[in-house]
């Protein structure tokens, strides 16, 4: 492989760095929300951040199934962002991971896809 070509594949990151600013102010706008989980405590907080798909199913349809979708979407918008634990958004920490996955992979297939194009459009004809 020629020094050009190794230039020009894209670098994999294992991860999307998301800046600090983007989830404090997923967050900020979030609270701002009415919320069904608000000012849960003791079992019923416990519930949020369990392992027990029975658990989790119930607390998604308690309390997640009943929020207005602006506010669910908010919600697991920011849980997507920070990587928090427990049940957020209607979602497990498991399906956000997949999630996440999902978008990083669709993010790299746009990248390679800009790249590829921009490498089509700088390509020059051999001259006669």
């Amino acid at each position: 492989m020629s020094a050009e070509q190794n230039e020009a594949k894209p670098k994999k990151n294992k991860k999307i760095v998301i800046p600090g600013r983007e989830i404090k102010a997923q967050y900020d706008l979030l609270m701002s929300k009415p919320r069904n989980c608000e000012g849960i405590g003791g079992d019923t907080l416990d519930a949020f951040f369990s392992d027990n798909p029975t658990v989790q199913e119930r607390v998604i349809a308690n309390f997640c199934s009943s929020c207005a979708p602006e506010t669910k979407a908010l919600c697991l918008e920011y849980a997507i962002l920070s990587d928090e634990p427990g049940i957020l958004g209607g979602t497990t920490k498991k399906q956000r991971a997949s999630m996440r996955r999902n978008r990083l992979r669709l993010i790299r297939r746009e990248q390679n896809r800009s790249l590829n194009e921009t490498q089509e459009a700088t390509v020059i004809p051999p001259s006669n």
